[in-house]
């Protein structure tokens, strides 16, 4: 077939602008015999509360940006949800740790490395709850071919201290390829 000469990038400006997508399909890993800290909510976020009996440290929550096509261009990403710590003079801190990270396979298995930076959001005691609004930046990395991308986040709580994180999802801005 002849080349026709028509390229939609350049009849339609718009057409290769950076799109912002949704993910909030995670998974909650393991802290001890398979039970997990992050908790489903009916509205379908996850939230790490404090215990009565027990803190959480650095525990795991998965979320996978599903897709995405080789030669899209990640240039960004949220968290969407809230972090909280009461205004009570007793308040604890509330952590939450984000970091996007690409999967390739190996002849052992997998390997990951860090794209972008990691990023810790912090609210401290006597401060009120906060909505998590951060974006954290991802330079263009170039989707690879075989390779899977995951947005990991570590959240700690204070025991019996009023603090919380709830995480709602991640948006992730796109440049298709």
């Amino acid at each position: 077939m002849a080349d026709s000469g028509f390229n939609a990038r350049d009849k339609y400006p718009g057409f290769n602008k950076i799109k912002t997508t949704f993910h909030n399909a995670g998974r909650a890993e393991p802290v001890s015999s398979g039970n997990t800290a992050w908790e489903v909510e009916a509205t379908g976020a996850f939230t790490l509360a404090d215990g009565e009996t027990a803190s959480f440290s650095n525990v795991g929550l998965i979320i996978p940006l599903s897709g995405l096509r080789e030669g899209d261009k990640l240039i960004a990403y949220r968290v969407v949800g809230a972090i909280g710590s009461s205004a009570d003079a007793d308040a604890g801190t509330a952590t939450l740790t984000c970091e996007c990270i690409k999967v390739t396979r190996t002849a052992a298995g997998a390997a990951t490395a860090l794209i972008g930076t990691e990023t810790v959001i912090t609210q401290g005691g006597n401060t009120d709850d906060a909505l998590i609004d951060q974006e954290i930046s991802l330079s263009e990395e170039v989707v690879a071919a075989d390779a899977q991308y995951i947005v990991r986040l570590r959240g700690t709580t204070e025991q019996e201290l009023y603090s919380d994180i709830t995480v709602i999802g991640v948006e992730l801005d796109v440049k298709r390829a």
